[in-house]
């Protein structure tokens, strides 16, 4: 990974979310390692990696892939959005009554992914 293009991302999901960011990490799925982060400890970075492992294997058993995106709408006030590519995931956990995930998914999700392939 780029570390320059990963901090942009880190600075973009900032000033994007802004005050309903909870954290942001990107993670390398294969180890768990957390590349960057916002607001977070490597636990989370972790644990994302984790996840995506698992549902990783599982679809692989039907021979499907994972999608580009996974919503996780945790409680009224945390959902997580996890972005997909090769073997990294990047989890944003943001406050849905601060930034409803309609607008980020129609406003943000595109600029947030492109920024995170020019990265790798």
């Amino acid at each position: 990974m780029k570390l320059k293009e990963v901090n942009e991302c880190m600075a973009q999901v900032k000033r994007d979310v802004g005050g309903a960011l909870i954290c942001s990490v990107i993670a390398n799925i294969e180890n768990g390692s957390a590349i960057a982060k916002i607001d977070c400890d490597d636990k989370i970075g972790a644990v994302s990696a984790q996840v995506m492992s698992f549902l990783r294997d599982v679809v692989a058993n039907d021979g499907q892939k994972l999608g580009r995106y996974m919503f996780v709408d945790i409680n009224d006030q945390v959902t997580g959005v996890f972005i997909l590519i090769e073997d990294y995931v990047w989890n944003i956990t943001f406050n849905p009554q601060e930034m409803p995930l309609g607008m980020l998914v129609n406003v943000y999700l595109d600029d947030l992914r492109a920024s995170f392939e020019a990265a790798l």
